[in-house]
């Protein structure tokens, strides 16, 4: 009877960490976007707020082991559901404490990066010492025999983490198309509900509150080992697992600069990353158990896993940097790859439109490579040995039950925090200094000194096999691309076209097209097209029409650097004192001072020495909000939609921000790339014209003055300006169409009906059809 008790609470208790694994990820996806709101959206803020979220999940570990330890099984499950409630509860609290609280209230405080650290730390660390904690508490509970643990951690640790890839995948694809922030975070509190009842269920089956001494008499008698011994083992597997945590963070973040060129960076990018990686790991836990359980040596079978990912890992960007460059059946790749538009995935996710239903074949053969079978080639080899290490360390680890849920935690955060200096590693270290062919070698040859490391007490075919591994790292490093070439191949070009910029917050690269002193150079930022030069088109819209329109610009704002366009021809005024360009991927300014270098570049070079130009590498709305100087013209360079984050730069709660912050008279300018932005900006400002795809928006009503615009363009210093780009505005303006004659589509004059992006609900990030 008590082995059938203990397979039911067994089977509940898998059921509780599945859906806590799923509710997890769904918590974690959107508490990091609710906090760049209030810390900023580049690349050092985003892993400041994960690194709080991982620091959170290690002290939850050790604390949940402690716990665990000192309660019965049917306490640990109590325990184990009561952390899940308080989790579903922190969820649906969450969005106002982290957004109505800490963005709206506090968001204009200027903090030093150390009190953001903490601030964000602390936000956190209520619910993720819980999430923490989950694993010890469930794991002291089921582990029935110090022989068997291997196999039961790594089932809970594997199942947990397959929830926690299908909470990636579902809250990235479907969850965030289908609802609001708010509720995706209700959902995640009825899941985390879900497992709290599952885990009372397990609890309930048990039928007697056996105390831990019975516990461990009636199961298995304790091994006698000397003490120093058992210790200095188990230190030994705290430095592994930490070790493997490292490899394996500083592989996902060459993994996710990897595919967000391949994938030309879009919304979906990280979710589809994350969800693979976390499936790899849940997926190798599981599968790892059966070896784990007969392995003789579990100990070397670590380290010759963590060998084996480091290699594995390097080997799979290498080898797809040779499938891309000649394979013959990855041609249409390469040409998407080189193309300056990303995937129009809205054709896949939009099947009631007429245009979805026409979608050309090569959209969908395009993607299911892209975005299936890329990421699953680079990523699932080496996560899935990442993940059967867990077991081979939960067995090497317990060889009596006594303390097992403090070992289990002890592991844990072992791995958190050798995660944590794996991605602060990678970000700020290893990428900057060496970028991503170098990380490579770097993992290979992680991989190499462990395989290094597995000679001591090996047989003669051990030895071979280790020979072998080194053999392949030194191939891999010595054979292996240059940086200029493997991101070639990644944007489908020649080596000989293309200049590339590389640091911890992403990939530049300039492309050389046609021939000539002045020949086309796209701008490409993570493989997304973001500019070209000559000037021309939409960006010198942007900077020219908001430039001659405002009597006296003064003081300027631009968001985003792209190619300097929109930048250069917003200082054409001489009436200009300032002008504030803020930019998040920090390569784009050396990409573009090489080629202000160059003198067949002069707009470049002209805008370079402007003492009126200051280029900061910033979190453009973070810093607008910090700035209550106010400015006269606000504009955000033109961004796609379904880019990452794009939704901060195109929701209500946006153009409200830059309502604020314009002096009397001043305009705030956006590009148009849907009906839904149109709708969003006139709900924002009393009066909006829409110039062609520009729309421009006051508190006064706004005429569009062609006479006095023309004037204008005649004065010296506007005549200079744009003989130097050699962009003429009667051109631009009719290479839209717009006859001169513009839209006004100010909302109280006209009102408007249909759903608006918002911060908490932004519908063009993640391409939510326009009914």
């Amino acid at each position: 009877m008590r082995h059938r008790s203990q397979s039911f609470a067994s089977l509940f208790a898998i059921a509780a960490f599945f859906s806590s694994g799923v509710a997890a990820l769904l918590d974690q996806v959107v508490w990091q976007r609710l906090l760049t709101f209030f810390s900023g959206a580049d690349v050092f803020s985003v892993t400041i707020v994960v690194a709080a979220f991982m620091a959170g999940l290690g002290f939850g570990s050790l604390l949940g082991g402690r716990i665990a330890d000192r309660l019965t099984v049917r306490g640990s499950l109590l325990a184990f559901a009561v952390a899940e409630c308080f989790i579903g509860g922190f969820a649906l609290i969450s969005d106002s404490l982290f957004y109505d609280v800490l963005y709206r209230r506090f968001g204009d405080v200027s903090l030093p990066t150390l009190a953001l650290a903490v601030v964000l730390f602390l936000a956190l660390l209520p619910p993720t010492l819980a999430m923490g904690a989950s694993l010890p508490l469930l794991g002291r509970a089921l582990t029935l025999r110090a022989s068997t643990a291997g196999e039961t951690i790594g089932t809970l640790y594997g199942v947990n983490t397959l929830g926690a890839a299908l909470g990636a995948f579902l809250t990235t694809w479907w969850w965030m198309r289908t609802m609001s922030f708010s509720g995706v975070l209700e959902l995640g509190a009825a899941l985390n509900v879900f497992a709290a009842i599952a885990g009372l269920l397990a609890a309930k089956q048990h039928l007697s509150d056996l105390d831990r001494s019975q516990a461990i008499e009636e199961r298995e008698p304790a091994v006698v080992r000397d003490a120093s011994s058992r210790d200095g083992d188990y230190r030994g597997l705290v430095v592994l697992f930490g070790l493997a945590g490292f490899l394996a963070l500083m592989l996902e973040i060459v993994w996710f600069r990897v595919l967000g060129v391949l994938l030309k960076s879009n919304s979906f990018t990280f979710g589809t990353l994350l969800g693979v990686y976390l499936a790899g790991i849940g997926g190798g836990a599981l599968l790892g158990r059966g070896p784990a359980r007969r392995s003789a040596n579990p100990r070397r079978a670590v380290v010759w896993i963590i060998a084996l990912v480091g290699l594995l890992g390097a080997l799979s960007v290498l080898l797809l940097y040779l499938a891309l460059r000649f394979a013959p059946w990855l041609s249409e790749v390469r040409h998407f790859l080189s193309d300056y538009e990303p995937l129009n995935v809205g054709l896949l996710l939009d099947d009631s439109s007429s245009e979805s239903r026409d979608a050309s074949g090569f959209v969908h053969h395009i993607f299911l490579i892209t975005h299936v079978l890329f990421p699953a080639f680079l990523v699932l080899p080496a996560t899935l040995l990442s993940g059967a290490a867990f077991p081979f360390l939960q067995r090497a680890a317990h060889d009596e039950l006594d303390g097992v849920g403090g070992r289990i935690g002890g592991l844990q955060a072992a791995n958190i925090a050798g995660s944590l200096l794996g991605t602060f590693a990678a970000g700020f270290v290893i990428l900057p200094v060496i970028g991503s062919v170098g990380a490579v070698r770097l993992c290979a040859g992680f991989g190499a000194a462990f395989a290094i490391a597995s000679l001591r007490g090996a047989t003669g075919r051990q030895r071979v096999a280790a020979f072998g591994v080194l053999i392949a790292t030194l191939g891999a490093v010595v054979l292996g691309p240059s940086t200029r070439e493997l991101y070639a191949c990644f944007h489908g070009v020649e080596a000989e076209r293309i200049d590339v910029h590389e640091d911890g917050t992403g990939v530049v690269a300039m492309v050389r097209e046609g021939e000539g002193a002045r020949q086309k150079t796209l701008i490409l930022t993570n493989g997304r097209g973001d500019g070209w030069i000559p000037f021309g088109r939409v960006h010198s819209l942007l900077g020219v029409l908001p430039a001659l329109m405002h009597p006296a610009p003064e003081r300027i704002a631009i968001l985003g650097l792209g190619s300097g366009d929109t930048l250069f021809h917003s200082t054409i005024r001489a009436e200009t004192k300032e002008v504030v360009c803020f930019e998040i991927v920090r390569s784009q300014l050396p990409a573009l001072r090489v080629l202000a270098s160059q003198p067949e570049w002069p707009e470049l070079t002209t805008m370079f020495a402007d003492p009126r130009v200051k280029i900061v590498h910033a979190d453009g709305r973070r810093s607008l909000l910090r700035d209550r100087a106010g400015f006269d013209v606000i504009e955000a360079d033109a961004l796609r939609p379904s880019s990452a984050y794009s939704g901060n730069l195109y929701s209500l709660e946006y153009f409200e921000l830059l309502r604020s912050r314009l002096r009397p008279g001043g305009i705030a300018v956006t590009w148009a790339p849907t009906a839904r932005v149109q709708r969003t900006i006139g709900r924002a400002f009393p009066h909006v014209l829409a110039i062609g795809p520009v729309l421009i928006g006051s508190e006064q009503r706004l005429e569009f003055d062609l006479a006095t615009l023309q004037r204008r363009v005649e004065l010296p210093a506007v005549k200079a300006r744009l003989a130097i780009s050699g962009v003429g505005f009667a051109d631009v303006l009719r290479t839209y169409g717009t006859g001169f004659e513009p839209l006004r589509i100010g909302y109280q004059d006209q009102p408007m009906t249909g759903d608006v992006n918002r911060d908490l609900a932004p519908l063009d990030e993640f391409l939510v059809p326009d009914k």
